[in-house]
């Protein structure tokens, strides 16, 4: 049982496809750009995941609800708008029960799907436009249709395997009216090219037999043309309105008022034409036909037929989707960069985009201190922080911290002063911003190498290059040692306040690869496309002057002498322009190292992983067992057991127990995300996913253990525990939601919900924040065989062998008599207590109060299976961060226990004069003794409300010790404390004493 969890942060990441729902006002969707199918029934308070465990890419381009049956949704994978972390998909998938299942509906080879529409009265009949493969040729490409639902396509506009279509748009009653625009793009590692002979908007006027071309009709742009976008008017269908990328000062927003016969440029605003290839979105208004909204960079609403804009604002820049209610276009939801939005007032109020977690991460560094921080890059956003476990009950928002404006970099904790980060920045209009974060006065300072303008300009002229997401890293032998790779490595020894060069450019240097990138018409220099860089970069673990360094364009070289010389070591076997994505190197030979690469960009989909041994002298190819089509993003060896290989890929990670011989599939629950890149703290593996946000997988133990065998049952060593809490939610009753906090108390940023599992048991979900590890020890074992659940217990004893906890308790619901337990992999979680006080309850003996927290120290955890028992030492340490010692934690479990059995005394009285007062031939007056025993032992038997009215009992005062005095904290009871307790026992004591001459015994 290997479960990843989600931990945040609740920022909303990039999202180009949104819909809703004509009939229920509360029902929307939304597509991420590299995390699933989501949908909110609140009007976007809350969104859901409905994709995970059903679609098997993340990458959403496209997604139309059918008008007449809302219960059936589309969706188009792989993104169109092409920036260059673009997510390829694998076609075109159906709910048809508001998202509860899915299936794959056909065209796999599109790769980049920009719009799915369906024709209003058939939800069977269905049009998509198909980029297909931004990186090169293919045939898959154009508007496809199908009148069965998906069951066969027809491919009705295809015009080369180097043009797609960018956007599609059906007339409102006409079925066999379309306009459709195509657009020839390509990407590559070095440039971004948009525009062609071949881009034009096309239109049909029956069903897609047959296709005309706009460019020959009047008003139309002539010159050559790049990305457009096309809406027809609902309300007035000759009107048709299009955003066009062309060729000298063309490029504008057009329309045609006779159904595309002839056109009038109306609006050549940059507003509305600035970066086209990644925009270029228009929308007519279903009501009034002068009302069109286009999305760029900004949001803007026209109310004059496209002629003059004004601004909308939304919770994020870069705006891509747009749907309005086709009856009240007050209510929409709109998709941008930041996520997706709900408005319903006509866009002058938003709902959120912090509750929806689908932030694409590029990497991830951990602090040294407990409780760890996960720090990273989020793109169009800025760096992030974000705590790895909360005792809030769930890992919210207000708990992180941006880290400046750095979307796209690399991350490195400053291992001397964990009051610093360094974070690769973006958007500074010089080459490799690096940002100095000072988390506590939240300033950032630039000290990057260079710092000269290049904007505008080829990459060929810059001093120095540096990549997106250039290689940040400390030195694992000298803390104050900081590199930094552009076409050459870079060392800082006094924080970046200086910086020598330790290598030549250890690229390609082709300065072909070097131009400006945007295509024909538009240049688009933002610094996305530099190429012959450094990618990748690490030291040895064994060596301190063995350094690794892989570019961007295909090459390695390592240098045995802390940069003096550096020798060429590429893999042979490594084709050309490859991006050598990872380094990493041995701890016990200097001379073993991994390099994994890929070349999807180059429409290769292969891995690429070799391993060497004599620091590059020969290379061995791993990737046997590896699938064809594996794109490889980062790769970690495992410190502890370094024959354990971990992959990030596109679709998740990948795990190796025995060198690279096999893989296998790590852990569940992560979704088919990229993994940009991985670290690990201790049992700890973190995923930088590049579109779900981070990701932990709390305990590698059975993974590094993955050999041992002890017959029926094998127990994998409990990793150290801290006796901190990490609760999911807390115990609240009924149902809905409610935001997270000390019971009754909501400290606001995250909110929780209750949900059945299959087997009946019921949970705590978290609705819009990060979830916690497993709150206390999770004992995790293996049984190779079934065995019934009336056999299975796990026992925690302290270092005396007294038994401190039997789990499950006893008081839970027994298994069915014929429950068994699987072979496979299982967890039981211990929370640190010991066994609780019992009392009354509705059904039975419950918990009066939980038991206490064990303090400090070791203890002995032994899972029983049958006549199998198997045992093992834990260490539970305390939370290092306290000014108190062990000794105070262990004088507050010492009163705690006294208290705890004090309440089990109780709770036996209790119960003992429950069964007494029911007898029908008590005598009166010893009713009455007790009855007014029970009263001051137990108090009133209302609620919470009660509480107000009425005096406690001797328990519910005594109660309160445990439950809010003694554990706020983890310190020694104050003396005010002790005075209440020897009180408040001498009071039970007495009462005790005298229920003991009515016949009751301990």
């Amino acid at each position: 049982m290997r479960s990843w969890r989600p931990v945040g942060p609740s920022r909303g990441g990039r999202s180009v496809a949104v819909a809703g729902d004509p009939d229920d006002p509360a029902v929307f969707w939304f597509g991420a750009c590299a995390g699933g199918v989501w949908r909110t029934d609140d009007g976007g308070t809350y969104w859901r995941n409905v994709s995970d465990g059903h679609l098997t890419s993340s990458s959403v381009g496209a997604i139309a609800v059918a008008h007449s049956r809302p219960q059936t949704v589309w969706v188009g994978t792989g993104e169109s708008c092409t920036r260059n972390n673009v997510v390829a998909g694998d076609g075109v998938y159906r709910t048809t029960d508001g998202g509860r299942s899915w299936t794959h509906q056909g065209l796999a080879e599109t790769r980049h799907v920009a719009r799915v529409r369906i024709r209003d009265e058939d939800p069977d009949d269905v049009w998509v436009a198909a980029l297909g493969d931004i990186f090169g040729p293919n045939p898959e490409r154009g508007v496809f249709r199908t009148r069965d639902g998906g069951e066969t396509w027809d491919h009705v506009l295809f015009v080369d395997e180097e043009a797609g279509a960018a956007d599609l748009s059906l007339h409102p009653t006409d079925p066999d009216v379309a306009f459709a625009s195509i657009w020839q793009a390509v990407r590559k590692p070095w440039e971004m090219v948009s525009g062609g002979p071949h881009s034009d908007l096309h239109r049909t006027t029956d069903g897609g037999r047959t296709w005309e071309p706009m460019s020959g009709k009047a008003g139309f742009p002539t010159t050559l043309k790049g990305r457009i976008g096309v809406s027809i008017s609902p309300c007035r269908p000759e009107r048709v309105y299009a955003v066009v990328e062309a060729a000298e000062d063309q490029s504008g927003i057009y329309r045609s008022d006779d159904g595309g016969e002839s056109w009038t440029l109306l609006n050549s605003e940059s507003d509305q034409t600035g970066r086209p290839w990644y925009y270029s979105h228009v929308f007519a208004d279903p009501v009034d036909p002068d009302t069109v909204w286009t999305c760029n960079l900004w949001f803007w609403r026209s109310r004059d037929g496209g002629e003059t804009f004004s601004q909308v604002q939304t919770p994020h820049g870069d705006n891509h989707d747009l749907w309005l209610d086709p009856r009240d276009p007050r209510r929409m939801v709109q998709a941008n960069d930041g996520g997706a939005c709900v408005s319903f007032n006509g866009g002058q109020t938003f709902s959120s985009v912090y509750n929806q977690s689908t932030a694409q991460i590029y990497r991830v560094d951990v602090s040294p201190r407990f409780p760890f921080d996960l720090y990273g890059t989020q793109q169009d956003n800025s760096g992030i922080r974000v705590p790895s476990r909360s005792w809030k009950g769930a890992i919210r928002w207000p708990d992180c911290l941006e880290l400046g404006e750095a979307e796209a970099g690399d991350v490195a904790c400053d291992p001397v002063d964990d009051r610093f980060v360094y974070v690769g920045g973006a958007g500074f209009g010089h080459p490799g911003p690096l940002l100095r974060f000072d988390q506590v006065t939240e300033q950032a300072q630039d000290v990057a190498v260079w710092v000269e303008h290049f904007m505008g300009t080829d990459p060929s002229t810059h001093r120095h290059r540096f990549g997106w997401t250039y290689p940040i890293q400390f030195s694992r032998h000298d803390p104050s040692v900081l590199y930094v790779c552009g076409e050459r490595v870079f060392r800082s020894a006094d924080a970046g306040m200086s910086w020598e060069a330790l290598s030549g450019d250890l690229t390609t240097d082709d300065k072909t690869l070097q131009l400006a990138s945007g295509g024909p018409i538009n240049k688009d220099t933002s610094g996305a496309e530099v190429y012959c860089t450094l990618h990748a970069f690490n030291d040895s673990l064994a060596d301190p002057g063995v350094l690794w360094a892989g570019s961007d364009d295909g090459l390695v070289h390592v240098t045995s002498d802390a940069g003096g010389t550096w020798r060429p070591v590429t893999p042979p076997d490594l084709p050309a322009l490859a991006t050598v994505t990872a380094i990493e190197t041995s701890a016990g030979d200097a001379g073993t190292a991994y390099v994994a690469a890929h070349r999807y960009r180059l429409q290769d989909r292969r891995p690429y992983l070799y391993r060497t041994t004599d620091q590059g002298a020969t290379w061995t190819d791993l990737t046997a067992g590896l699938p064809e089509d594996c794109v490889l993003r980062c790769l970690l060896v495992d410190p502890v057991r370094p024959s354990v290989l971990y992959l990030g890929t596109d679709h998740g990670v990948l795990v190796s127990t025995d060198e690279a011989a096999t893989w296998s599939p790590l852990g569940d629950r992560l979704p088919p995300v990229p993994v940009y890149d991985l670290a690990l703290r201790d049992h700890e593996l973190v995923a930088a996913t590049h579109g779900r946000g981070f990701w932990v997988l709390d305990d590698l133990t059975p993974v590094r253990e993955a050999d041992r065998d002890d017959g029926l049952l094998t127990l994998f060593t409990p990793p150290t525990t801290y006796r901190y809490p990490t609760p999911t939610g807390f115990e609240m009753k009924g149902e809905g939601t409610w935001v997270g906090g000390f019971p009754g108390v909501p400290l606001g940023g995250a909110s929780f919900t209750r949900e059945t599992a299959a087997d009946g048991t019921e949970h705590n979900v978290v609705i819009d924040g990060g979830e916690n590890p497993p709150d206390g020890l999770a004992v995790r074992y293996r049984l190779a065989a079934p065995v019934p659940e009336r056999d299975l217990r796990v026992e925690v004893s302290d270092p005396d062998g007294t038994v401190l906890r039997v789990l499950p308790d006893p008081w839970a619901d027994p298994p069915a008599e014929d429950a068994e337990r699987a072979a496979g992999e299982h967890c039981t979680v211990w929370d640190l207590r010991t066994t609780p006080a019992l009392g009354p309850g509705d059904d039975g003996p419950e918990p009066i109060t939980p038991g206490p927290r064990v303090p400090p120290g070791r203890y002995r955890v032994a899972v029983v299976a049958g006549d199998e028992r198997r045992e093992a030492e834990v260490s539970v340490l305390r939370d290092p961060r306290l000014f108190s010692g062990d000794e105070a934690m262990g004088q507050q479990y010492d009163l705690l226990v006294e208290v705890r059995d004090a309440l089990a005394a109780a709770g036996q009285a209790l119960l003992w004069l429950d069964e007494r007062l029911v007898d029908e031939a008590l005598p009166e007056d010893e009713r009455t003794a007790l009855a007014e025993a029970r009263r001051v032992v137990g108090g009133h038997s209302g609620g919470h409300g009660d509480d107000l009215k009425q005096p406690p009992g001797l328990t519910a005062k005594i109660k309160l010790l445990p439950e809010i005095v003694s554990e706020l904290s983890d310190t020694a009871p104050t003396a005010a404390v002790r005075r209440v307790w020897a009180e408040l026992s001498a009071q039970l004591d007495d009462r005790l004493h005298g229920l003991a001459e009515h016949g009751w015994t301990r």
